[in-house]
């Protein structure tokens, strides 16, 4: 496990990133409570998405072959 520096779209401006570290070994939900603290955004508003995948809670970054560098999107719920 690595850690890794990941692009998230904002949840307040679509047009806005977010820079995240966090371990590639690391949960979807573990990247949400991150997301989280950092917006004051309750996660269950949101979900995380990846090549146009929306990504699972309990599955790990690596599972979705994402690495330092990568760009994640959000959407609403």
């Amino acid at each position: 496990m690595a850690s890794i520096t990941i692009t998230v779209q904002s949840l307040l401006n679509a047009a806005q990133f977010d820079e995240y570290t966090i371990d590639d070994g690391d949960t979807v939900a573990e990247l949400k409570t991150i997301i989280d603290a950092d917006t004051e955004i309750d996660s269950s508003w949101y979900n995380v998405n990846f090549n146009e995948e929306v990504l699972e809670d309990a599955d790990t970054l690596t599972s979705y072959d994402i690495i330092d560098g990568s760009v994640l999107g959000t959407g609403n719920v």
